[in-house]
């Protein structure tokens, strides 16, 4: 699967990185409220909402994640051909409805 393949697929989660998309990156992160997971061959998953997580497709061959949490800071590079899945993360601390509740427990 090529970059077009995955930016295609991911255009509905993501939205351009407020500061580095108009310099001309190729830069993306999740959309407000979402938190996601890339998958990868090996068992690895790379999880971040807005705040921590970078997706980069500058590069036709590699994708780029950048994760910045509080303590670390870090750049996961992948070939596209060894992503597995994509992911929305269920997060509780943004459900407040009853419904979306029985929905999680089911």
């Amino acid at each position: 699967m090529t970059r077009t393949f995955w930016k295609r697929k991911l255009q509905f989660f993501l939205e351009p990185e407020p500061t580095l998309h108009p310099a001309g990156e190729d830069v993306y992160i999740p959309r407000e409220k979402l938190k996601v997971a890339f998958w990868f061959e090996g068992g690895l998953k790379v999880s971040g909402g807005p705040r921590d997580l970078q997706v980069n497709f500058n590069d036709p061959q590699i994708l780029t994640l950048s994760l910045q949490t509080k303590r670390t800071n870090r750049i996961f590079r992948v070939p596209y051909s060894r992503i597995v899945c994509f992911e929305l993360v269920h997060s509780e601390e943004d459900d407040n409805t009853e419904f979306s509740r029985r929905l999680f427990l089911n």
